[in-house]
């Protein structure tokens, strides 16, 4: 079974290259997972430890509290299947779409209206969307604000907004700054406050200020055809899980929002509580009100595929103009087991942000402070918060940092998201399982610590500015 495992990995076309060899993970525990390495030509090569610092928020728990929110699909599928076997009528664990909905939906709704990043007595006509993964949950938020402009009387309000670093998605076939295959047609691009974007030798006040000027120039030409303008919180892998200033995300969002341009919230990276600010969105704690938001990665656990799109209100206008979401699908909601889980995970992250904080500040010491004074200039910039960081590293006019920063990480045993990052030397991004022990993060921060500063030595006095 190994061996055919390991044929298998070779014709398997993933998120690399046709051909690539990937590691098979056998096990995990915390951050702490077992690996056989697929390119073996040896069945019997014995596996691997390694640390995994996170892929992508894709996992929000472990452990016990991993094992608690996926207990109540186990028993539901468990009594399903002997139903089955018996010849019984079983529990509904997934259905179709257009036959009907769960009754596992309506705990969840419950759960989530406890939740909410805004007053549901302001907005008594909220109302969401559920898909499968975040692209798609992205395309649901701007499907349902396009439809609302259009009820509204503004139907020439076609184009989408993304920020000049900006990821949504698969490129090819979702919003975002990438365009592998040519331009979006309906996709307009606007200048953002990134790390990329700043100028050598340009203050915060001054790149602030040169942002809102272009941002207003931006607006002139383009408010009257743009309906939804996307934005991240906190920036996924386009910027390493940097976060937008606070204060400017207001006056971005204010100055879209006076035009009339409707703004999505894509909080598929940072929300569910990874940001540590308190509560499942960054949002509700920016000062901000976006007219909807969007959740995913961990949602269903990482285990069952779950993604929304949140509506602040226009479910009245909606229903009236006899208008639905027609980003829809055979599984969009479907299935019973995602949505259990999603509820207990909702209820088991509520008490975790005290935790997350004391893990953001561990970040901040045992990783940020080390390599930023020790890196030997390989660090452009680290920035984050939660437990949602991301380090930049500076391109080499003699290697590739990046591959040789994989290489070092090899050696100690750890696993970042590695990010290709467009101008740079690449990065990468941490995002644990937000309840990780202490002493787990203290090792995987020292682990990467010392892989940047092995990085710094081997490509000393190569670095571009």
């Amino acid at each position: 079974m190994a061996f055919a495992a390991r044929v298998a990995a070779a014709r398997y076309a993933g998120r690399f290259a046709v051909g690539t060899h990937q590691q098979i993970v056998l096990s995990k525990v915390g951050a702490t997972q077992t690996t056989v390495q697929s390119s073996s030509a040896n069945a019997d090569t014995p596996p691997e430890i390694e640390m995994q610092a996170g892929l992508a928020c894709s996992q929000p728990l472990s452990g016990h509290r991993m094992g608690a929110v996926l207990t109540p699909a186990l028993t539901l599928q468990s009594e399903a299947v002997a139903a089955l076997r018996a010849g019984q009528p079983a529990n509904i664990l997934s259905i179709h779409t257009s036959g009907g909905v769960s009754p596992a939906l309506e705990p969840f709704a419950e759960a989530l209206s406890s939740r909410l990043p805004f007053c549901a007595a302001d907005n008594p006509d909220w109302f969401f969307n559920l898909q499968i993964e975040g692209a798609s949950a992205v395309h649901a938020g701007v499907d349902g604000l396009l439809q609302l402009q259009r009820v509204r009387g503004h139907a020439g309000r076609t184009c989408v907004a993304v920020s000049a670093s900006s990821y949504h998605g698969p490129p090819s076939t979702s919003f975002g700054s990438r365009a592998p295959f040519g331009p979006k047609p309906s996709q307009r691009v606007y200048p953002a406050p990134t790390v990329l974007a700043k100028a050598e030798g340009e203050d915060e006040t001054r790149f602030h200020a040169r942002l809102k000027a272009e941002f207003t120039a931006w607006l002139d030409v383009h408010a009257d055809e743009v309906g939804v303008l996307l934005v991240e919180p906190q920036w996924g892998s386009s910027v390493v899980g940097q976060p937008w200033p606070t204060e400017l995300l207001r006056w971005y969002c204010e100055a879209a929002q006076a035009r009339g341009i409707l703004v999505l919230a894509d909080e598929i990276m940072c929300g569910l509580h990874r940001h540590g600010r308190g509560g499942l969105f960054a949002s509700a704690t920016l000062g901000i009100a976006p007219d909807a938001y969007t959740l995913g990665k961990g949602l269903g656990g990482g285990v069952y595929p779950m993604s929304m799109a949140l509506f602040r209100g226009g479910g009245a206008e909606l229903e009236a103009a006899g208008c639905g979401i027609v980003q829809s699908h055979t599984f969009a909601g479907s299935s019973t087991l995602a949505l259990v889980t999603a509820t207990a995970v909702l209820d088991e992250l509520s008490d975790l942000d005290p935790h997350i904080q004391s893990s953001a500040r561990l970040v901040e010491t045992e990783l940020n402070q080390p390599i930023t004074t020790d890196g030997r200039g390989v660090v452009w910039a680290a920035h984050g918060q939660g437990l949602l960081w991301g380090v930049l590293l500076r391109p080499s006019s003699r290697v590739d940092t990046l591959e040789v920063f994989r290489e070092e990480c090899g050696q100690v045993k750890v696993r970042p998201y590695f990010v290709n990052v467009a101008g740079t030397g690449g990065g990468f991004i941490i995002s644990p399982p937000l309840d990780i022990g202490e002493s787990e993060l203290r090792e995987l921060c020292q682990r990467l610590a010392q892989a940047v500063k092995a990085t710094a030595v081997r490509c000393e006095g190569t670095h571009r500015a």
